[in-house]
């Protein structure tokens, strides 16, 4: 498995409340190399992601707490899913929006989310799934961000039932790499999560590609890279109890104190 860590105070604000929310499972931090993308292209570099999920949905946020970084209205903010398994899905190192981005080993799910921070509510997510030979509009995604100087974010929620080929349930695993390009134009990929290089972030607006930098429109392949780390980010779908549940099970508890204190 890549190395990941326990979700922590001090992460963003969304995802640690997630985090101790008793009806969604903690979140595993996928840590990304943050670096320094090039002229006011900060905003692009991927410090971390966070996934968890609850009995309904899964949660990804992408982090950029870096000094700085806040969010562009011009950045497509992009995640990547192989979650049927390698072989199925598109293959082709495209996207949706036309974009040289892809997982040449199969990508099933792809969510490209966007946010304008003025009005800053104004966020949103286009969520395409694989309907045996594209990946089709499937709808929009509820979307949160935060635009906080050295703290910003973008999290996207996405219901289970409508990822792989019949929904995730506990126990399912995918890999997954996230990616930042800019919309308008055919470009490459700004920032990449599952990779190694900490170079990997684009400098003087050239988007990255297998050997370093070179002009927009070079593709980007997760499954290929030399310094992919995208065959070991993994994610297990976890089982939680329903919040109903949870309050039953506190109700019992709080009964079964008052029948011994009264039989002391």
């Amino acid at each position: 498995m890549r190395r990941s860590v326990s979700l922590i105070t001090g992460c963003m604000a969304l995802a640690a409340g997630l985090a101790w929310n008793p009806g969604i499972a903690s979140a595993t931090v996928y840590p990304g190399n943050g670096a320094w993308a090039g002229n006011n292209n900060q905003d692009a570099a991927i410090s971390s992601v966070s996934v968890t999920n609850d009995a309904t949905n899964l949660y990804v946020t992408m982090n950029f707490d870096v000094a700085g970084a806040t969010l562009n209205q011009y950045l497509n903010y992009e995640i990547g899913f192989q979650d049927n398994g390698a072989g199925s899905g598109q293959t082709s190192l495209t996207n949706p929006y036309g974009e040289p981005i892809g997982i040449s080993s199969g990508m099933y799910d792809w969510v490209s989310a966007y946010a304008y921070p003025t009005p800053a509510t104004n966020s949103g997510a286009d969520f395409y799934h694989w309907n045996g030979s594209s990946l089709a509009s499937s709808g929009n995604l509820a979307t949160s961000f935060s635009n906080a100087t050295g703290a910003s974010y973008i999290s996207v929620t996405i219901p289970l039932a409508s990822l792989g080929s019949s929904g995730l349930v506990p126990g399912s695993t995918f890999k997954f790499d996230a990616w930042t390009t800019y919309g308008g134009s055919a470009q490459g990929a700004y920032g990449v999560l599952d990779n190694t290089n900490a170079n990997n972030e684009i400098w003087n607006a050239m988007p990255y590609n297998a050997t370093g930098y070179d002009t927009p429109g070079s593709p980007y392949d997760s499954a290929t890279d030399p310094e992919t780390t995208f065959p070991s980010t993994i994610y297990t779908v976890t089982g939680v109890p329903e919040p109903a549940s949870l309050g039953l099970l506190g109700v019992s508890g709080l009964m079964l104190g008052a029948r011994r204190r009264r039989t002391k």
